[in-house]
């Protein structure tokens, strides 16, 4: 089964993905939401995950318009515990980030976090994995990601803080969706 997903390797998108297709499904990482509705639409991958709903901030508007593209069929819903981390180049410390990157929608999970740290700014990513990549390959300081832990030992970094959502039980609601 080949599925497609937002985001890139390491993406919650991914974990999603691999809880409905197992390690056996082939998975394809899209850069937007639409670039996933176009996969399944033509037939590129037989299904896709979106993230339609955050347990903290609600819907995901995003990926609740793309799930609604009409001739998508939606399967099942998929839950992924969602755990962000405050990720970093080994050795940097927290009065060296001037900036926290994720998407948009991470970012809105993490309130508490950047309102005890005022002087991290957060900057919206495509992606939480992507913001990942972005900060391990950076020769940039200042840079941190809000990721999974799963996204920054794939790209080198280290967790400098764990939990840093507003809740401990902050889950992203994803469906699975077919053209068929």
């Amino acid at each position: 089964m080949r599925i497609a997903y937002q985001g890139e390797p390491g993406a919650y998108g991914e974990e999603a993905a691999l809880l409905e297709g197992g390690v056996n499904g082939t998975l394809l990482p899209l850069p937007s939401f639409m670039d996933v509705v176009d996969a399944v639409m033509n037939g590129v991958t037989d299904r896709a995950v979106l993230p339609v709903e955050n347990s903290i901030i609600g819907v995901v508007s995003e990926g609740a318009a793309a799930a609604a593209t009409p001739g998508l069929h939606i399967l099942r819903r998929v839950d992924v515990p969602v755990s962000h981390c405050l990720l970093v180049k080994p050795g940097t410390t927290i009065d060296q980030i001037a900036h926290a990157l994720s998407h948009r929608a991470a970012l809105l999970q993490c309130t508490a976090f950047f309102a005890a740290y005022p002087h991290i700014r957060p900057r919206a990513w495509y992606d939480t994995a992507g913001a990942a990549k972005y900060v391990g390959d950076t020769n940039e300081a200042g840079f941190a990601a809000i990721a999974s832990e799963r996204a920054g030992l794939r790209y080198g970094l280290e967790p400098l803080m764990k939990d840093i959502q507003d809740r401990q039980d902050n889950v992203t609601r994803f469906v699975v969706v077919s053209s068929r």
